[in-house]
């Protein structure tokens, strides 16, 4: 199994735009070519510098 995990670019006006990193994943799924997708986790980190909640996705998946 293998794993990365992806969020917005801190500091950006739209950091905690989940649509956004919805699309940056599928983006990075698409690269990785033949995989098999094994689990998909949204989770949200607190960002102490600007008080906020921030969206990261991790993804657990395997090469075909």
């Amino acid at each position: 199994m293998r794993t990365f995990s992806q969020a917005n670019p801190r500091g950006k006006k739209h950091s905690g735009d989940v649509p956004a990193l919805l699309r940056r994943v599928a983006e990075s799924l698409d690269a990785l070519g033949k995989i098999e997708v094994l689990d998909l986790v949204l989770h949200s980190e607190l960002d102490l510098d600007s008080v906020e909640y921030l969206p990261t996705i991790t993804v657990y998946y395997s090469k075909r």
